[in-house]
């Protein structure tokens, strides 16, 4: 039987490439070198750009304009090494995840570092992924701590990259079974005194039809015995007693004799 899972939704993970395109809608700063009037787009209407003027945008319009040659992109304020650092510290003495990177900020890091590669980088590169690998540690050891009557698991300031790689696939599966698990327990007398019920009535709901034609059988059976002997009986009085229509003639002849 396929069982119902409470957090079937959650439980899907991302591809990498759904993870940053949902990353390219952050906001970044570049440093346009064309100018230009407002430019609408479906999403909305970014601009007026102006050459060597800093202008916020999406990240996916950035990395259009940065492949036409047209900008310069501004890495974000908590991309720079000691922003990167200060967080790094942070995340190795509190057990907590800290707020100091974005929730995409492993997508929005690659898709820059793609986009615009130097040597500059490198060191950028190495504390996001340190970032990276204590975020994941603390989350295998909150896994450890995860009780049969745990519900609700608060992640504050957790990033999608933790969400997918260790939440989506471990946590919500785990959280389903304990919560099938507590359910058949508290219920489990009462589903079976629900099951004894009903399965008692089904069976006192046909033996009732299965008896129903075997009692007007027999009730006809015995209208039909009746009648027939009511009938035997009156034949067998009608040929003891003598006709009538008999005697009269016979009289008749014996007064002309």
């Amino acid at each position: 039987m396929e069982r119902n899972s409470l957090f079937s939704a959650q439980s899907r993970t991302w591809t990498p490439l759904e993870n940053e395109f949902l990353a390219e809608n952050e906001t970044i700063e570049i440093v346009p070198n064309f100018s230009c009037k407002r430019l609408q787009f479906i999403q909305g209407s970014y601009g007026p750009f102006h050459a060597n003027r800093l202008i916020r945008v999406p990240l996916w319009l950035a990395i259009t304009l940065k492949k036409s040659k047209k900008c310069g992109i501004k890495l974000p304020e908590w991309m720079s090494e000691n922003e990167l650092k200060m967080t790094l510290q942070q995340e190795k003495e509190n057990e907590t995840f800290c707020h100091g990177v974005p929730f995409y900020y492993r997508e929005m890091s690659k898709l820059i570092f793609d986009i615009d590669k130097g040597s500059h980088h490198r060191s950028i590169r190495v504390l996001i992924q340190d970032i990276e690998d204590v975020r994941e540690s603390k989350t295998k050891k909150g896994l450890k701590t995860i009780q049969p009557t745990t519900y609700i698991v608060h992640l504050n300031n957790i990033a999608s990259n933790q969400i997918n790689k260790n939440i989506r696939s471990n946590v919500c599966s785990l959280l389903s079974y304990f919560y099938d698990i507590t359910k058949i327990g508290h219920n489990s007398d009462a589903l079976s005194s629900t099951q004894n019920m009903t399965s008692s009535t089904q069976f006192s709901q046909s033996t009732l039809a299965s008896n129903a034609p075997s009692q007007f059988a027999q009730e006809n059976d015995m209208n039909m015995s009746n009648l027939h002997n009511h009938n035997r009986n009156s034949n067998q009085n009608n040929d003891d007693a003598p006709p009538s229509s008999y005697s009269q003639p016979m009289r008749k002849l014996r007064r002309l004799r």
